[in-house]
Formats: structure tokens, sequence, C-alpha cells
């Protein structure tokens, strides 16, 4: 649970961000919290996606028939753009990072 402390920092900020136009906003970048891909998309057309609506990063979770170390793998060639989320539900840690090596 978040603190109203927090949350009056974030809002601030927010409002302090977004009157801003011109060069600085062009500057700020889009991050994407939750996506997620399955095998109806390629990891390619992920990238291409994201380029066309100037999203600099994702966290990226994977559902239907991807696997987790599809993911992984996807993410560690590109780590400035792709954050993997490696859902953890109805699973212990063991079996999660045997599905990820």
């Amino acid at each position: 649970m978040l603190s109203t402390a927090f949350r009056l920092l974030v809002a601030s900020a927010l409002l302090l961000v977004a009157p801003l136009s011109g060069s600085l906003a062009d500057k700020l970048p889009i991050i994407d919290a939750h996506n997620q891909s399955d095998q109806h998309i390629s990891y390619d057309e992920i990238l291409d996606l994201m380029d066309d609506a100037g999203v600099s990063r994702v966290i990226l979770s994977q559902r239907g028939e991807k696997r987790h170390d599809e993911l992984t793998k996807f993410a560690a060639k590109h780590p400035d753009r792709i954050i993997p989320a490696v859902r953890t539900k109805g699973q212990n840690v063991k079996q999660v990072k045997q599905q990820i090596r």
C-alpha cells in the first residue's frame, strides 16, 4: 500500500510535468508498465510497435504458448528496452527458476 506522502509526491511531479511542451517533453521517456505477448505476435513485432508508439521501455510478460525462457532470452538481447516479468502464480520459486534457465 502506498503512503499518502508518496502519492502526493507522485501527483505533484505529474502536475509539474503535465504542462511541458517542446523539446523537454520530447525527451521524456515513455515506459509501458504492463504488457503481455503471446504466440500471435513475434518479439520483433513488439520492438517495431514500441518504436512506432515512441515507447522506450516495456515491462513485458508472456501468456498463451510463449515460454518463460523465450521472454528472458529476448530481454537479455534488449536489456535497454525490455524488462521481463515472469509469472509465478500457482508455482513455487524452484519451478520458475527451472523454466527460465
